[in-house]
């Protein structure tokens, strides 16, 4: 039986199921993955959103573990799936969502950047643009709630990361800036847009523009007078995030010990 052949299995639903489930939670990766049906809105990035995320992951992870593998290919969905799901939860365990700013990926980029892969082509599409940056303001509001928890907890990013960061979102919120230009240059590849939907386009960009600047008064006025000075993020986190982009579990120590030979 070749691959084109092959049956789904229930390993292959709960693995559609999850790929579904992000799309809905996650708006942004959704985005990035080509999955447009929810590019009007963003992620909830509250406290009360990344429990939500967790507590989707966690049911996934339940229902991935109770199946028994039809083939080498459900061995492998398995593995690496539940490897993932399992990684999200332990950063979520480790608090990393309270503390998650840094100048390449992080929210305050991801809302910015979530529009650089959105379809442009048609009327309809830049609706749908227009749609998400009306929602700009709330992402930024519920990803603000979230560090102030972490200030809270005295779970906070190195004051080098706030201090670049906002010296980025001024850069977003400049006259010349990402949200003033993509609104003046929106337009169809055939056409032009309605008058008032270019007039919609221009005002949410500017009230996204507005919460922009809300999130770096809140960086600098109370984040950044909270953030430690330490830029390391320490041993836990590191190998973490080391799982995270390697794909696997390293020996820290002998991968150090190796590199400085």
């Amino acid at each position: 039986m070749t691959d084109a052949q092959r049956t789904p299995t229930k390993i292959d639903e709960v693995a559609e199921a999850w790929v579904d489930t992000l799309a809905e939670l996650s708006p942004t990766l959704g985005t990035y993955i080509g999955r447009f049906e929810y590019n009007g809105r963003f992620d909830d990035f509250s406290p009360e959103g990344a429990q939500r995320f967790a507590d989707a992951a966690r049911t996934t992870l339940t229902r991935l573990d109770a199946q028994i593998p039809a083939d080498a290919i459900d061995a492998v969905t398995q593995a690496d799936l539940g490897g993932s799901l399992r990684l999200a939860l332990d950063l979520h365990d480790a608090r990393w969502h309270l503390r998650d700013l840094n100048v390449i990926a992080s929210p305050a980029q991801d809302i910015r950047s979530a529009f650089d892969l959105m379809p442009t082509d048609t009327v309809e599409d830049w609706a749908v643009i227009g749609e998400r940056l009306r929602a700009v303001r709330g992402a930024v509001r519920g990803y603000i709630q979230t560090l102030r928890e972490g200030i809270a907890q005295g779970v906070v990013p190195a004051r080098r990361q706030v201090v670049e960061v906002v010296t980025q979102l001024h850069r977003y919120t400049a006259d010349t800036g990402f949200f003033a230009e993509f609104a003046a240059q929106a337009a169809p590849a055939e056409g032009q847009l309605p008058a008032s939907l270019a007039r919609d386009l221009a005002e949410r960009a500017d009230a996204a523009r507005v919460a922009y600047d809300e999130l770096a008064g809140f960086l600098a006025d109370e984040l950044a007078p909270a953030a430690t000075e330490k830029d390391a993020v320490g041993r836990e986190l590191y190998a973490l995030h080391s799982r995270r982009f390697l794909g696997a579990e390293i020996d820290l120590d002998e991968t150090y010990e190796w590199g400085t030979e």
